[in-house]
């Protein structure tokens, strides 16, 4: 774990805040829709095949659409 990470986790635990792990779990059991972005993993050289199971693929024009359908939508 690199030292950015560790900070960032002793932080969030520290501050009470869930974790990655958790906030993934009830995502998952509250059946959202995870939408990874196509353009920042390309920038980012990042692969499908190296992502959590579970995101779609897509970009502004995907989420967007998903969102103007949806009551709640987070977009980070």
């Amino acid at each position: 774990m690199g030292e950015d990470q560790a900070m960032m986790k002793n932080l969030t635990k520290k501050k009470g805040i869930a974790s990655i792990e958790e906030l993934r779990e009830i995502t998952i059991e509250g059946e959202a829709t995870l939408i990874a972005c196509q353009m920042t993993m390309d920038l980012f050289e990042v692969k499908q095949e190296e992502l959590i199971d579970g995101p779609e693929l897509g970009g502004a024009a995907t989420y967007l659409e998903v969102a103007t359908k949806s009551d709640i939508n987070l977009f980070i």
